[in-house]
C-alpha cells in the first residue's frame, strides 16, 4: 500500500512540475509587442542645432551687408518624423532662430539711416514652424540614415534689434565704448515664410534655405536683405 502511495505522489509531481512550464512559455510569448518608435519604426523625435551663412547680396547698396562669418543664423529646434512607407517620410519642425546681419558702413548707407558707425547689425529672433517631405535613401542601425528633405517654413519674428557700437577717442567720463540697442523695429515684418532643402548622413546634413517674402514692411523705402542661408545641421538622436 506504501508503494502505491509512493508511486501516485511522483506521478502529481511531475505532472505539476509539468503543467508549471507549459504556462510559463504561453505568458511570456503572449506578452511579446512591438514597438512603433525609433529610428525606422513610424514614429520618431529627435532635436536639431543648425548654423549657416546668410549669403548673397541685398536688394540695393543702401541695405549692402557684410559678407563672412558675422552675418549669419542659427537655430536649435526638434522634429517629428511620421514613416508614411519604406522609403518616405513627412517630417514636422519647430525651431527657434536667431538672425545676424552685419551693415556695411558706405557712403550709400540708408539701412535703417545714413549715420556711420564703427559697428553696427539687425538681429532678429524667430519661431519657425517647419515641414518637409523626407525621401528615405537608406537606413540602418541607430541612426537616422541618408536622406533627401525637401519643404517649406513659416515664422513669425518675436523680436528685432538695431544695434550700434562706437569706439571712442575723447570722452569726458573716460569711457572706451558707447553701446546703443533699439528695440520693437516697427519697420520688420512680423512673418516671413521660405522654402529649403536638406541632404543628411547618419547624424550630419547640409541645408540651404531661401526667404521668399520680404523682411521689411512695404512703407518703408529700404532695400531687401539676403535671401538666401546655407549651412550645416547636427542632429542629436537618442
Amino acid at each position: 500500500m506504501k508503494n502505491w502511495i509512493a508511486f501516485v505522489g511522483m506521478l502529481l509531481a511531475f505532472s505539476s512540475l509539468k503543467a508549471q512550464k507549459v504556462l510559463m512559455e504561453e505568458d511570456v510569448n503572449a506578452d511579446t509587442v512591438e514597438s512603433n518608435y525609433g529610428h525606422d519604426k513610424r514614429h520618431f523625435v529627435y532635436s536639431t542645432y543648425g548654423y549657416g551663412l546668410i549669403l548673397g547680396e541685398s536688394e540695393n547698396k543702401g541695405s549692402a551687408v557684410k559678407t563672412g562669418l558675422a552675418t549669419s543664423e542659427y537655430y536649435l529646434g526638434i522634429t517629428y518624423k511620421y514613416k508614411v512607407f519604406n522609403g518616405y517620410c513627412l517630417n514636422t519642425e519647430l525651431m527657434y532662430l536667431r538672425s545676424n546681419f552685419v551693415l556695411d558702413q558706405t557712403e550709400d548707407k540708408t539701412l535703417p539711416d545714413s549715420l556711420p558707425h564703427d559697428r553696427e547689425w539687425l538681429v532678429s529672433h524667430q519661431l519657425a514652424l517647419q515641414f518637409s517631405n523626407r525621401i528615405q535613401i537608406s537606413q540602418r542601425g541607430t541612426n537616422l540614415g541618408t536622406y533627401l528633405d525637401l519643404g517649406g517654413y513659416f515664422d513669425w519674428v518675436i523680436g528685432a534689434r538695431h544695434r550700434i557700437r562706437d569706439e571712442l577717442s575723447d570722452s569726458p567720463n573716460n569711457a572706451g565704448n558707447v553701446k546703443v540697442r533699439y528695440a520693437d523695429l516697427e519697420y520688420f515684418e512680423p512673418f516671413n515664410y521660405g522654402l529649403f532643402a536638406r541632404l543628411g548622413s547618419k547624424n550630419f546634413a547640409g541645408f540651404a534655405r531661401y526667404r521668399l517674402s520680404d523682411r521689411f514692411r512695404s512703407r518703408f523705402d529700404y532695400g531687401e536683405l539676403p535671401r538666401l542661408t546655407v549651412g550645416i545641421e547636427m542632429a542629436i538622436a537618442p
